[in-house]
């Protein structure tokens, strides 16, 4: 699993600064400003933060979505214009933050993770949120397609985001981030499907390695969804009053769905962890059953080694009846190998008896 940004708040430091430093991740800046009512709805793409307040109309929901590298000088800008507090605009630039709400006098600032898929890989991009009844700020420091089909919905005038407010819209974006959870789980029950056939058929370290690194990343999705789950609870509460009441239905909904995703995460890791359980069980049977025939094949040959060493020993059949007379036998060669045949079916037909082979 990968992070979109390993950027945080370095120690010492006073809260409330601004790091300058650039991030070498993100992606050239995109700032898109939408204002809309049921009536009219403008899009403007490529929008400085200097121009933003030329674009506001009064009346009409503003929201400005900026993709990509911030600066610290369009953050302060930015925060100038839509008077956000300090510490909410540090928490923007030092990305890596846990999802929470903090609610301010003017505003309400959210910061919500988006897990995608990326080139095999999970990557968790950091999303935050400005929020009062007059304006929406989105804000992520890569480019992301999970706000494309509500821009798409938004060009219809008859959708319920032309004719609802501002908190509407934030409830539209949350839900499109929640759901974004769906289609990586769905990646790891592949996954854990696929691993769950290499354990009844193979036992090197691949698999498990595969079982640990599939551990280890839903470990980390569960770091991320447990937080948007309580932020979405805190909205729910209401308590800075800047989501009215018919909204609120609908975010119990986002609520039902980050609860869904928690469970399907549960699962998969306890799935997860019997696979461990079951592989280390397959290896030792497996390693139980190689010993086993090791051992009926040594023991097979104990009486055969014994009677090639009492032969291989050298006496001289002179001297008595009790000196070996079998080594002047002419056919004694041909009598020790059908006694040793003889011994060796015997021993295997009552291993078969035993059940042992």
């Amino acid at each position: 699993m990968k992070l979109f940004s390993k950027k945080y708040h370095k120690p010492g430091t006073i809260p409330g600064t601004l790091n300058a430093e650039g991030n070498p991740e993100s992606e050239p800046l995109q700032i898109k400003l939408v204002s809309y009512n049921q009536q009219n709805i403008s899009i403007e793409d490529d929008v400085q933060v200097s121009d933003i307040p030329n674009h506001l109309v009064e009346g009409e929901v503003a929201w400005i979505n900026i993709e990509g590298h911030l600066d610290v000088d369009s953050l302060v800008q930015l925060g100038q214009i839509f008077k956000l507090h300090q510490l909410a605009l540090e928490d923007v630039l030092n990305t890596g933050q846990r999802p929470k709400v903090d609610s301010y006098d003017e505003f309400v600032f959210m910061v919500m993770n988006l897990p995608k898929v990326q080139n095999e890989l999970i990557e968790i991009g950091q999303i935050s949120f400005f929020y009062n009844h007059q304006f929406l700020i989105t804000v992520c420091q890569n480019q992301t397609d999970v706000f494309d089909k509500i821009m798409i919905r938004l060009n219809d005038s008859n959708t319920q985001l032309r004719m609802r407010s501002s908190d509407f819209l934030l409830y539209t974006l949350v839900d499109a981030i929640i759901d974004e959870g769906f289609p990586v789980l769905e990646r790891y029950s592949q996954q854990i499907e696929e691993v769950e056939e290499l354990i009844l058929t193979e036992t090197d370290n691949g698999t498990l390695e595969k079982i640990y690194i599939l551990k280890r990343e839903l470990i980390m999705l569960r770091h991320t969804m447990w937080p948007q789950r309580d932020l979405v609870n805190k909205l729910l509460r209401n308590e800075s009053g800047f989501i009215k009441d018919k909204s609120l239905i609908y975010m119990r909904d986002c609520y039902d769905h980050t609860v869904q995703l928690i469970d399907l995460l549960e699962s998969f890791r306890e799935l997860t962890g019997s696979m461990l359980d079951t592989h280390l069980s397959s290896s030792n049977s497996r390693t139980n059953e190689v010993m086993r025939i090791l051992t009926i094949i040594s023991t097979i040959f104990i009486p055969l080694t014994f009677i090639v060493g009492v032969y291989g020993m050298n006496f001289n059949p002179t001297l008595g009846a009790f000196s070996m007379p079998e080594l002047t036998s002419p056919y004694g060669y041909l009598i020790v190998w059908i006694v040793m045949i003889i011994i060796t079916v015997s021993m295997v037909f009552f291993f078969r008896r035993k059940k042992w082979l």
